[in-house]
């Protein structure tokens, strides 16, 4: 069972590790401790076998997780595919969990690990950012959002566009190069002319009828001087 430090008035055991809950109420918010076991049960209270930390709401299963304790090491398994999260991501078999860690059971119950003996050794550092019911909430949010099969495929498409465009622009690409060394081969070739190339035809531009009226017009220049 949880003990509550604030009506108890039994203060946290030093050395001895324990789960603390999170929670979106301040007033809530670290309320409740769990000193840990070498072998901890974690479920509902109508659970066939009495669960050490006892659960409700969605998500809970009646036989949820279990905890244990090996050599100051704590693991949790979860138990026939009961949710359960740490650091925000979901586990589907034992973990080692480490002091800070965060852990959701269910779809509701947020705790924080507390090892004191690894929070006061020389390695262990005070992260940058509170722990608290918001982190951990943000935190699974995030791993969710990257985890959904949805945005996956989203994500895929994007990707495969993004593909697709670069090869569509470097085929582009090719084929002006060889335009280009076309023109170039013409150009180095020695019987072209000093304009060898004709880009457009001059008379698809200019309308069949008035060729000749172009032509009289050259002749007669070419009397008068």
């Amino acid at each position: 069972m949880g003990v509550s430090v604030v009506t108890s008035g039994i203060k946290v055991e030093h050395g001895r590790p324990f789960l603390v809950n999170l929670n979106a109420d301040p007033s809530l918010n670290e309320l409740l401790v769990y000193y840990l076991k070498d072998h901890t049960l974690v479920g509902r209270p109508d659970a066939p076998t009495q669960q050490d930390i006892q659960l409700s709401g969605l998500g809970i299963q009646p036989e949820h997780a279990v905890v244990e304790m090996e050599n100051n090491d704590v693991y949790i398994t979860p138990l026939d595919g009961a949710r359960t999260c740490v650091n925000g991501s979901v586990i589907h078999e034992k973990r080692r969990v480490r002091h800070g860690d965060r852990i959701l059971w269910g779809n509701n119950h947020f705790f924080r690990l507390n090892c004191p003996r690894l929070a006061n050794s020389p390695s262990s550092q005070e992260p940058e950012q509170k722990i608290d019911y918001d982190f951990a909430q943000q935190e699974l949010m995030e791993k969710e959002l990257v985890n959904d099969p949805i945005q996956e495929a989203i994500g895929a498409i994007e990707k495969q566009h993004e593909e697709d465009k670069q090869e569509a622009l470097e085929k582009q690409r090719q084929m002006y190069e060889r335009q280009m060394q076309m023109l170039r081969n013409q150009l180095m070739s020695p019987g072209t002319p000093s304009f060898p190339l004709q880009l457009f035809d001059a008379s698809k531009l200019t309308p069949t009828g008035s060729q000749n009226s172009i032509q009289k017009k050259y002749q007669q220049w070419a009397q008068e001087r």
